[in-house]
């Protein structure tokens, strides 16, 4: 069994097919495939030795094993953005915005959320 995609306001980023196919070549190909994804998504300062080292008899479960990486650049540094518009309606593909008004917070959004917000400042 598989997991449904969740249903949000952003268009998915795969859709059912190709996560199918995915999850497939995840089960049937586990190596070559979190191999390729760790290749795909993961910046590396020195790459594994092996993929991985599962043995559930004796308890042990090892992915990416020799290798280093800088969580912080991976998990923050390059997926964290701030832009700034003026117009919601130029920003696209993002998970919150944060409405500032004379340097203060004054509302955190998602796109439902703040398109019906703009609607408000444009009457």
């Amino acid at each position: 069994m598989t997991y449904p995609i969740i249903q949000t306001d952003r268009a998915p980023l795969i859709d059912s097919e190709t996560y199918e196919s995915m999850y497939e070549r995840s089960m049937n190909e586990p190596e070559a495939f979190w191999a390729e994804q760790a290749e795909t998504f993961i910046d590396w300062e020195k790459k594994w030795d092996k993929v991985s080292d599962i043995d559930f008899s004796k308890g042990k479960i090892a992915w990416f094993e020799g290798a280093t990486l800088n969580v912080s650049y991976n998990c923050l540094d390059r997926i964290t953005m701030v832009v700034i518009a003026h117009r919601l309606s130029t920003v696209q593909h993002y998970d919150f915005i944060y409405n500032v008004e004379n340097g203060q917070i004054i509302d955190i959004g998602t796109i439902s959320a703040d398109l019906k917000f703009q609607s408000k400042l444009q009457e």
